[in-house]
């Protein structure tokens, strides 16, 4: 029994009685047994019996099953991420089917919110509780982009963002979620550049990055600090390790924890997919992975430093931009008013109709509205001269709307057209350009900035 590792001396001891007493062949085990040098190894074990003039004598056979078992492992480890990432596939498709219809209300609530606005006078009673209707329809907006991006269904969308009101959406959005005794600092210089980055995702970045950093709390007690500094090209590439190029400055977030900490065997294995140091059901092990491919397409790097009981430090480092940021207000003020120019508006969604011309018309357009798009179709056959722009939804009963594009353009080839839709996906922006569409649009964006839409449309501009 020496060479028996002591948890199967037991069975080991029942199983030769059963075989010596009965004189029968019992069916293969598998167990451990101990090399001479104190090692471990996992072995099957057969043991037959035989009848000598000294009695029962057993021929014990034990065969190394190491490699099997490290093979089991390994497809067993396989299995459990395809099954991971089939989950996410259908969380995906589902988001996306939600995300039309979801899209469709906040984009009623957009437009109607904007209209009276416009009605209101900062005076009214009722000017402030619009403004904060239209300012949490914006967060829904926002929450159905993130989830659009995460299932990898929603294109980037890169402008110059800048980064202290992003950030402080993400401390808002955690501060409701992580227990009341972790701490949580944020330090944003006021001349800190604008980059150019899609903003779902740089906040999908962070959200993961502290959410990761609240979970190594086992007391559910520490300290998260966000901060932010500008760094020269040379000193970005030197302090991240990684030959950055591309732009003279380089913004460098960095999230600190006073957490649990990792190993360095730990650190090697972060940004592999479905690695986790988490308890079964807490976690996917997709987060970093995750974060890091975001960092890499947006042409910079992320590195990180932890020692165990010590805590934790990312630093993502992003390339900063020349370019102000975006300006919706600004933007929507130099809008022009239509002359009458003529525009036909598809959708299936009677209150988007409605919406719309009313809309149109209030900027100096005609507009005609048609949830039916056997129907539009044929107006414009009959009278393919008579409109300047047409938009249309992008999925619809009977017809899609690369449907009736196509339908349109063969009518008439120089006839502008926008599609609009709850979710853009790559394959459709793809087919779109290759019909010949002007633009795929997400809605509510299509409600709120409708008269840049069209007087961009309009103009010949792309």
């Amino acid at each position: 029994f020496e060479f028996i590792h002591p948890e199967f001396h037991e069975i080991v001891r029942r199983r030769l009685q059963t075989i010596i007493e009965s004189r029968i062949v019992l069916p293969p085990v598998e167990q451990r047994l101990l090399r001479r040098d104190g090692s471990v190894v996992d072995v099957e074990v057969l043991a037959l019996p035989f009848e000598t003039e000294g009695g029962v004598t057993l021929q014990v056979t034990a065969r190394d099953i190491t490699q099997r078992r490290i093979a089991e492992a390994e497809r067993e480890a396989l299995e459990a991420a395809l099954r991971q990432s089939q989950k996410l596939e259908a969380v995906g498709t589902l988001a996306g089917g939600i995300a039309h219809d979801f899209n469709n209300i906040l984009s009623a609530i957009v437009g109607n919110t904007r209209l009276l606005l416009e009605d209101l006078s900062e005076a009214h009673p009722g000017w402030r509780s619009v403004k904060e209707i239209r300012s949490a329809t914006h967060r829904a907006r926002d929450l159905v982009k993130r989830l659009m991006a995460f299932s990898r269904q929603q294109e980037s969308q890169r402008s110059a963002i800048p980064l202290a009101p992003l950030i402080t959406e993400v401390q808002h959005m955690l501060r409701a979620t992580i227990p009341a005794g972790i701490e949580l600092t944020v330090r944003v210089p006021p001349d800190t550049p604008t980059i150019l980055a899609d903003a779902t995702q740089i906040h999908q970045v962070l959200l993961n990055l502290c959410t990761n950093a609240w979970q190594a709390m086992p007391t559910n007690t520490g300290r998260i600090e966000i901060s932010v500094t500008t760094l020269s090209e040379e000193a970005a590439r030197a302090q991240s390790g990684t030959p950055l190029h591309g732009a003279s400055h380089y913004v460098c977030i960095e999230v600190r924890d006073n957490g649990a900490g990792m190993s360095s065997e730990t650190l090697e294995h972060i940004y592999e997919p479905f690695f986790t140091t988490k308890q079964p059901g807490e976690g996917s092990g997709l987060g970093l992975p995750v974060v890091h491919g975001i960092v890499q397409t947006h042409k910079g790097a992320i590195a990180v430093t932890s020692r165990p009981g010590e805590g934790t430090s990312f630093f993502v480092y992003l390339p900063a931009c020349e370019a102000p940021p975006a300006s919706f207000e600004s933007a929507q003020r130099a809008v022009m008013r239509g002359t009458e120019q003529h525009v036909l508006y598809i959708d299936d969604e009677e209150p988007l109709v409605f919406l719309v011309q009313r809309t149109l018309e209030r900027a100096g357009y005609r507009c005609t509205g048609e949830m039916n798009t056997a129907r539009a179709i044929e107006i414009v056959r009959q009278a393919p001269d008579s409109f300047d722009l047409v938009i249309t939804d992008l999925n619809m009963p009977g017809m899609s709307g690369l449907d009736v594009a196509r339908e349109l353009l063969m009518i008439r080839r120089d006839l502008p057209v926008v599609i609009t839709t709850g979710y853009v996906r790559a394959p459709d922006v793809a087919a779109a350009r290759d019909l010949g569409v002007r633009d795929v649009i997400l809605k509510p964006d299509t409600i709120d900035e409708l008269a840049m839409i069209v007087q961009k449309n309009l103009t010949g501009n792309r």
